[in-house]
């Protein structure tokens, strides 16, 4: 029993780890937008930064401590398409250990 418990622990703390990791805030392309609120940037200010980088400004009203992916259903269909559309043209870059963009590139 105590391996199982240990097992159940493990497997927990890894759920958590990942779900942390993957926070909408913590995005590549959206948790810059996340900063700037967190810095004291008006709402719509930081959705007007989203827009005019091209990007919906509608992920702004999700739940910054979720994953993306897990609140896709929240937006409506075109937004939906559209983020997609974002996801698959922007290769996930790689991220810190802090969540920022990492500047260098691997050679």
């Amino acid at each position: 029993q105590d391996v199982w418990q240990e097992q159940v622990e493990a497997r927990v703390n890894q759920v958590s780890a990942w779900q942390e990791h993957n926070q909408l805030q913590k995005h590549a392309l959206f948790g810059r937008y996340f900063k700037m609120l967190d810095m004291g940037v008006p709402m719509e200010a930081a959705k007007n930064a989203c827009e005019m980088d091209g990007y919906p400004s509608a992920v702004l009203d999700l739940d910054p401590a979720k994953p993306l992916k897990a609140q896709m259903n929240q937006l409506d269909k075109n937004t939906r398409d559209e983020v997609e559309r974002i996801l698959k043209a922007n290769p996930k870059p790689k991220t810190g250990e802090n969540g920022e963009v990492d500047s260098e590139e691997e050679e």
